[in-house]
């Protein structure tokens, strides 16, 4: 037996659209412009969540290219996960403080 539930996809793409709206409407969605780090230290990343505020949030970075350095400089810190925008569910939009987004993945959500 398979437990597995299919969602069609204008229901998860609705679902997406209202996580993202009721995050802009509580303040808690960031857009810049790219996220873009040159070497793969922490202690880099970190210096990126202290300036924006949220090194004691938890936050989400959905970023549109893949980036080793920043998946492996946000692997060690607790509290931060980083997806690809067109990989990220509708769980991993809801289940955070701080929603940050870089220019291209807005975009992406936009042709959805």
């Amino acid at each position: 037996r398979t437990y597995k539930l299919k969602i069609n996809k204008k229901v998860k793409t609705l679902a997406r659209k209202r996580i993202l709206s009721s995050k802009v409407s509580s303040k808690s969605l960031i857009v810049i412009d790219k996220l873009s780090l040159e070497s793969h230290k922490t202690k880099d990343f970190c210096e990126i969540l202290k300036k924006l505020d949220l090194d004691s949030k938890k936050t989400t970075f959905l970023i549109s290219e893949k980036n080793e350095n920043i998946f492996k400089s946000s692997k060690n810190i607790y509290n931060v996960k980083v997806f690809l925008a067109d990989c990220v569910s509708s769980y991993d939009l809801v289940n955070n403080d701080t929603l940050i987004i870089d220019q291209p993945s807005v975009k992406y959500f936009n042709e959805i």
